[in-house]
């Protein structure tokens, strides 16, 4: 099995290690490079994003792989306020739990989901910058991309992106926009509840740094987008089927 991070010779089976399979690392599975679960897959195609899952092979390329991780999601929740009018707060992604500490602001300290790199599943680690963008800060580590969901009519929406380490501050520029695409592969218990809807295609979309609110919680530097809709649902029971590839660029 063979990742794709950065600093490493580029490979086709590292490729396809990491756009092959749904949720897991490596395969050994033989694939042309124009096959559409590789192309369909990649957050960011011919050098730049592209707006939606469908189009042609034809600008795509080795380079547009380096980099790329993919995260299965996981959930969890916590209440703040007073037993009668408690407010419930859910959160989707993946995350290290002092991660989901940085993205609920110490509402929960819950490790959830897995980041995949095509070899190794991180859980409980946070994963190096370094590996995932071009020209990342040294001493800087990604601990949660995902999602915070608050409770109420409506609900609130945001998606967060957490960094820890003493090369992580607010004021950094080593990246610019960062790229997801997330897919669907199989429903829940064979229900077809949301396969008519989200299985026919990638579903892509591209946060940029400047327009986050970028704050510090629990010794972690948070990005928040506010009103950021995920783009796969996030109900507790069928977020293990949902999976996002993740580019940093």
């Amino acid at each position: 099995m063979t990742t794709l991070k950065r600093g490493q010779s580029l490979q086709a089976d590292g490729i396809r290690d990491m756009m092959l399979n749904h949720d897991g690392n490596g395969s050994t599975s033989s694939m042309a490079m124009n096959s559409t679960k590789i192309w369909e897959r990649q957050p960011y195609r011919g050098g730049s994003v592209h707006s939606s899952s469908k189009g042609t092979t034809s600008t795509h390329s080795f380079n547009d792989h380096y980099g790329v991780v993919k995260t299965k999601s996981g959930t969890g929740s916590f209440s703040t306020g007073s037993t009668k009018g408690a407010l419930t707060t859910n959160f989707a992604g993946w995350g290290t739990s002092g991660g989901t500490q940085g993205a609920t602001n110490g509402g929960s300290s819950s490790q959830v989901g897995e980041l995949l790199d095509g070899t190794s599943t991180h859980t409980t680690s946070a994963i190096p910058f370094s590996d995932l963008a071009p020209n990342a800060d040294s001493n800087k580590w990604l601990s949660y991309a995902g999602y915070i969901i608050s409770g109420g009519f409506p609900q609130v929406f945001a998606a967060k992106v957490c960094f820890e380490g003493s090369g992580a501050q607010t004021t950094d520029t080593d990246w610019t926009k960062v790229h997801f695409a997330g897919d669907i592969e199989t429903d829940h218990s064979g229900n077809n509840t949301y396969m008519p809807t989200y299985g026919s295609s990638v579903l892509i979309s591209t946060l940029n740094r400047t327009d986050a609110v970028v704050s510090t919680a629990s010794s972690r530097i948070v990005y928040t987008w506010a009103n950021a809709i995920p783009i796969l649902p996030y109900q507790n029971s069928v977020t293990a089927d949902f999976v996002y590839w993740i580019k940093f660029e």
